[in-house]
């Protein structure tokens, strides 16, 4: 085993991982992965300014992009909210046409931009191995791009937060166990 200094690190209980609270964010685009046979780009991000800044920083959360990301569909049936969402990427950034660059596929023209993000949490259930578990989570699908300058002065309003559905809740109500905000039953693991 290596030698370990354990004297500055601040000791949790497992599941207890810190989250993000619902809230304004100025991220920064780090990444993305296009996936051509679902027809989505999903644009990676991290905190970008305040506190928070660097919040997705670290292994943990490198290993699952998903868990910090915006998909833009580029589905037929989806390209109307794909472009509302590219104009206001433009808007945040100034001197950079977000729809001109996604239409033309440079996709690498995107790192490096911010965003303001306002997202909401939500309720979900997954499958475990002891029935079905409800977490609560950052609703990231549903987060809505603001400007910048409206998360630096909090003139935003934070989405009310989404209950589970009623087949949701239907699944949960045979043996269901629940887990808290900051984790889920399998311990230190977030899903």
């Amino acid at each position: 085993m290596k030698k370990l200094n354990l004297s500055d690190i601040e000791a949790v209980e497992p599941g207890e991982r810190e989250k993000l609270p619902a809230g304004a964010y100025i991220v920064r685009i780090e990444g993305f992965e296009d996936n051509e046979d679902k027809e989505y780009v999903r644009f990676v991000f991290d905190v970008n300014e305040g506190p928070r800044a660097g919040f997705y920083s670290d292994d943990y959360y490198k290993e699952k992009p998903w868990m910090h990301a915006l998909m833009f569909s580029y589905k037929d049936k989806a390209l109307p909210m794909t472009k509302g969402r590219l104009e206001k990427v433009t808007e945040c950034n100034p001197g950079f046409d977000a729809v001109a660059a996604f239409e033309a596929a440079q996709l690498d023209m995107f790192k490096g931009r911010k965003m303001g993000l306002v997202v909401g949490t939500e309720d979900r259930i997954f499958k475990g191995e002891d029935g079905w578990v409800q977490v609560t989570d950052l609703d990231w699908m549903r987060a809505k791009i603001i400007p910048l300058d409206k998360v630096r002065s909090g003139d935003f309003t934070v989405p009310e937060h989404r209950e589970l559905s009623a087949s949701d809740k239907a699944k949960l109500g045979g043996g269901a166990s629940t887990a808290p905000a900051g984790g889920n039953v399998y311990g230190d693991i977030d899903l």
